[in-house]
Formats: C-alpha cells, structure tokens, sequence
C-alpha cells in the first residue's frame, strides 16, 4: 500500500479478493500504515468496474460520471489480481479528483497488481502444501497405528494356536487385548453346550482373579 500510494495518485486503495465460492468478495482496505482491514464484502460483482476489470482481466479507468457507487470518490481505476492462468481478485485505487489516472498510472497499478497476485498465489499453494503434509502425516499415523494392531493380532493367534487350556487362552487374549483398548473391566463368558450353563472368567493384572457360573 505504501508504494502504490507513492506511484498512483490514489486517495484510497484496496482489494477485492474472490471467495472460495467463486461469487462473494471480500473487500479489504489497504493503508500504509495499518496494512490490509477487511471492510467488507460483495456478493456480486456483475455490472460493477470491478466486475468489469474481474471478468475481463484488464485494467478499467473510469470517472464519476461513468461509475457513481462510490461516494467521495470521483475517479476510479482497477487492475486484475491473476496467477496461474486464474484471475481471483482486483487491486483497486480511487481519487477525490476527475480523471486523475493516466494511462501511465494504469500501467504502473497492473504491475503492481501482478507482483501482488503472484506473492498471494505462492502463499495459497504454501498453505495448500502445508495442509497436504499434515493430511499425508495423519494417513501415516492411522496406518502405523492400524499396523500394530494387526502386529498384535497376529502375535495373539500364533500363541493361541498351541493352547488348549481355556484359563491359559483367556489369559493371552487378556494380555494381547490390554495392548489395543482399556481392559480394567474384561472378562469372557463360556457356554457349555452339554450342560447349558454360562462360565464367567473376570480377569485382572494379567491372570484370572475370579469365576463364576450361570
């Protein structure tokens, strides 16, 4: 803001920023000393001169008497914001004075304009690879976790393979389980098919700590 306000004959400068639904813009203000202030926002550009340098990617220099939507403001002009093959905002000066910007000046704004799209571009692609990281940091997570569960399981089959006694299998499912969830509250119910009856296990520290029958 502090040099566009050296090089353009501008009262006032801002930026129209498109949104990520492609219709609403936010409006920020730009000042030297404060830098950029949200002000605002536009949910439609159409049949403004900044829809108009938007749509057509060009630099628009109009008077009041062709654009009177900004009170104080007696000349306006607006350069396109575009990186990448996409245009996404504008750079905008306004002047209390007719006709205040030559075809120099608009020429010294959609530079500027450029170096000012190009340093947004490369922090939004900054972000999204920032974000992308993070993403891909979480999936590895999630798949090392999943990994050592299936680690887990599989170190429980092999020692159940060899096991007959159903005290010493409740105990290594005991064992092998308190590695993957909260175990303070387990125990296994046996049904005996010939007697139809139900044997609890309560299991604790490793070893079964109780039994009872239904």
């Amino acid at each position: 803001a502090a040099q566009i306000g050296a090089i353009v004959p501008a009262d006032r400068l801002s930026l129209a920023i498109r949104g990520e639904n492609g219709s609403r813009f936010e409006i920020l203000a730009l000042d030297k000393e404060s830098g950029a202030a949200r002000i605002g926002y536009l949910d439609s550009v159409d049949g403004t001169v900044v829809g108009v340098a938007y749509n057509e990617n060009r630099v628009v220099n109009v008077s009041k008497t062709q654009y009177e939507r900004v009170p104080g403001i007696e000349s306006f002009m607006v350069a396109p914001l575009a990186a990448g093959g996409q245009t996404f905002g504008t750079l905008n000066a306004g002047s209390n004075k007719r006709r205040a910007f030559a075809v120099r000046d608009e020429r010294l704004l959609l530079q500027a304009a450029s170096l000012i799209a190009a340093t947004l571009e490369s922090r939004r692609l900054f972000a999204e690879t920032q974000q992308r990281a993070e993403e891909l940091a979480v999936i590895s997570r999630m798949a090392q976790l999943r990994a050592d569960e299936l680690a887990v399981l599989n170190e429980m089959g092999q020692a159940l393979t060899s096991l007959s006694d159903a005290g010493t299998v409740i105990n290594i499912v005991y064992e092998h389980a308190s590695q993957l969830m909260s175990t303070e509250g387990f125990y296994a119910a046996l049904h005996n098919e010939e007697a139809n009856s139900v044997s609890i296990h309560i299991v604790g520290e490793g070893e079964e700590i109780g039994e009872d029958s239904l």
